[in-house]
């Protein structure tokens, strides 16, 4: 029959996998805010960079530069691949998980929804359309990978030792990891009866995890004389209990929403969703606590490494810090629907998830092709400036809803394209509120300038004004 229900789904996930590409376009992507520091640095071999100790990170960035140079779909093109290879960890994942908690379940249907929402979760977009967002990404890999292998309860000795490589990759590539763990003891503690020999291996294994930890610790501290710097944890440091509250409140709540700047209707969906998912638990938890339950608790605990810093509610600055999460909710979410009775039901919600997804994934995919634009359109005009003229920027945009433009990295970019062998300077006099977002289409338009030493670089909110 043509219009048989394989055959829909079939079609509905051919948009969907179709769409995924459009929005994905690394050819639409550009160079955005410190890309350019951190490219130039990886150029000259340096690692562990701007008091950061994420050496697996900088090591991908100087394999692009010497593979793309100054070639931005590239390292774009690195981003999505290792997307792509992220979603697929999350299917084995989710494989390993519905084995261990639901025996009885379809592993594969769960695990491809699981997927599915993974793919296209747009509440995680920054790691994968900004190019220094990837060390989320690689993050995410290499603690997937622990989990699997952590999770085979039955492990050789070659297999707790790659385990724990992993773990020491993750540890290298994010800070997102130190919370892994815990994370692994929580999910092997689930609601079957607890053996003691596997009571004994959770300790042992602990415990080296433990030892592995303060000795990375170590190494972190003689290299960037600190642990944790002001800007990554300032509020652990000085214990606002307060502000660190309100941080994991607004890491819960962008978890399951988008930020406010969106369209209403799409805020209200992702809310009734959220809503719908959470009283369909509600309902269960009796029964499956000590299973959804714990996947939940999970997702929880992955958001504690980014309590001092939040993330952003008027854009979507800050949601790479999701990227691990967003694995235990969108398992979370798979669970719960698999567990409505009604197969009416569980289709509905699944298909709706996946659709509002989509469409705030494509918002923002606009926002980081514009900001992106932007940046190009800037340095463009800054190659074609004459000799010997100081350029002075007033306005310079600093994101749009959350997507970076140029709060950081503009002497670095001058640097990156070897404008600096022009003989100018750029000084950039101020800078535009984040919460004024610039109109599209954004164009250049020539103005007559009154100093002939000067050219003044005016951003407003439909173009770039330079009086000459």
């Amino acid at each position: 029959m043509p219009f048989s229900r394989k055959n829909f789904l079939y079609l509905f996930a051919a948009l969907i996998a179709g769409w995924a590409i459009y929005c994905y376009n690394p050819f639409q992507l550009y160079f955005q805010n410190d890309d350019f520091t951190h490219i130039l640095l990886s150029k000259k071999g340096v690692l562990f960079q701007r008091n950061s100790f994420r050496p697996v990170c900088d090591l991908s960035i100087m394999l692009d530069y010497y593979l793309w140079g100054k070639n931005a779909t590239g390292y774009h093109i690195t981003n999505i691949i290792l997307h792509c290879i992220c979603t697929g960890l999350v299917f084995v994942f989710a494989k390993e998980i519905i084995s261990l908690y639901y025996p009885g379940c379809n592993k594969y249907v769960l695990a491809m929804l699981t997927g599915a929402l993974f793919f296209l979760y747009p509440l995680h977009s920054e790691a994968v359309f900004w190019i220094l967002g990837r060390s989320a990404i690689l993050g995410a890999i290499f603690s997937l990978l622990f989990l699997i292998a952590f999770l085979k309860e039955d492990k050789s000795a070659f297999g707790t030792a790659l385990c724990y490589v992993f773990y020491v990759l993750a540890l290298l590539a994010y800070e997102s990891s130190w919370v892994l763990p815990l994370v692994a003891v929580v999910l092997m503690t689930h609601g079957d009866k607890t053996k003691t020999a596997k009571v004994r291996s959770i300790i042992g294994h602990s415990i080296a995890l433990g030892l592995i930890f303060l000795i990375y610790l170590f190494f972190r501290w003689k290299t960037n004389n600190e642990i944790l710097g002001v800007y990554e944890g300032a509020n652990f440091i000085h214990f606002n209990a307060g502000i660190l509250l309100q941080n994991f409140l607004r890491l819960f709540a962008r978890s399951f929403a988008s930020y406010r700047q969106t369209n209403f209707i799409l805020i209200l969906a992702f809310i009734l969703l959220s809503a719908g998912i959470f009283y369909f638990f509600a309902k269960q938890i009796k029964q499956h606590l000590t299973r959804t339950g714990y996947i939940f608790i999970c997702f929880l605990i992955s958001l504690l490494p980014y309590l001092s810093l939040g993330i952003d509610t008027n854009g979507t600055e800050g949601e790479r810090f999701l990227y691990l999460p967003s694995v235990f909710v969108c398992l979370f979410i798979s669970v719960v629907i698999l567990q409505i009775q009604k197969r009416y039901a569980r289709f509905v919600f699944g298909s709706l998830f996946i659709i509002v997804y989509a469409i705030q994934l494509g918002i923002n995919a606009t926002n980081y092709r514009f900001a992106g634009s932007v940046v190009k359109q800037t340095f463009a005009e800054i190659a074609k400036s004459p000799d010997n003229k100081n350029i002075i920027i007033y306005g310079l945009p600093k994101s749009q809803h959350g997507a970076l433009i140029l709060t950081h990295g503009l002497e670095d970019g001058w640097e990156f394209f070897q404008l600096n062998k022009k003989a100018v300077s750029i000084k950039v006099a101020s800078q535009r509120s984040e919460l004024s977002p610039l109109q599209t289409n954004y164009n250049t338009i020539y103005m007559p300038g009154n100093i002939d030493s000067v050219i003044r670089y005016n951003f407003t909110d439909s173009a770039l004004l330079i009086y000459k």
